[in-house]
């Protein structure tokens, strides 16, 4: 069963932005709990778009989704993990955090999951993410955010098959830099 120590990289989310946060100017500090919180998301859905535009399957309706090996890989895995930490950022921010803890019976399900072999199901994926974020932001919908969060950690694993090694070590990578 593949898995990832969640609770670990949410941990180190968590130290990260304290550290980042203790180093901004006064300048940027005034955004508040809610504009951090508002940039957060922000951020989140601009690094899902990028990993989205690694794998570039939506540019090409005519043609078969790209073989794994065709993907620029370690670009595809970076931009995963930073889009990842957002995720965990974000929950972290808006005291959501349970809501990325996984539970045996999830990890059995993104394990069992069936690919997105075609466009279609690739873009249904995506627009699905983006849709369930937008319901988190404007409805603050729990069940929304823990969809495109499963939904998104299905796509990292399953469709992209990135490992949980991998995955577990760049995010961490991330948060050196």
């Amino acid at each position: 069963m593949i898995k990832i120590n969640l609770t670990s990289l949410l941990q180190q989310v968590i130290a990260h932005d304290w550290q980042v946060m203790d180093n901004l100017s006064d300048e940027v500090a005034p955004l508040g709990a809610d504009g951090r919180l508002d940039n957060t998301m922000t951020s989140l859905l601009v690094a899902f778009s990028k990993t989205a535009m690694v794998d570039d399957w939506f540019a090409k309706i005519n043609q078969p989704v790209k073989e794994q090996s065709a993907i620029d890989r370690s670009q595809l895995l970076m931009n995963y993990c930073q889009t990842l930490n957002l995720f965990l950022l974000w929950s972290a921010k808006r005291q959501w955090t349970h809501l990325v803890v996984l539970s045996d019976d999830d990890w059995q399900r993104l394990s069992d999951a069936k690919v997105a072999a075609k466009v279609t199901d690739k873009n249904k994926e995506y627009l699905a993410v983006i849709r369930l974020l937008g319901n988190v932001q404007f409805s603050h919908q729990q069940e929304s955010f823990r969809h495109a969060w499963h939904l998104f950690l299905k796509m990292g694993l399953v469709d992209w098959q990135l490992t949980p090694a991998e995955i577990s070590t760049t995010c961490q990578q991330l948060m050196k830099l």
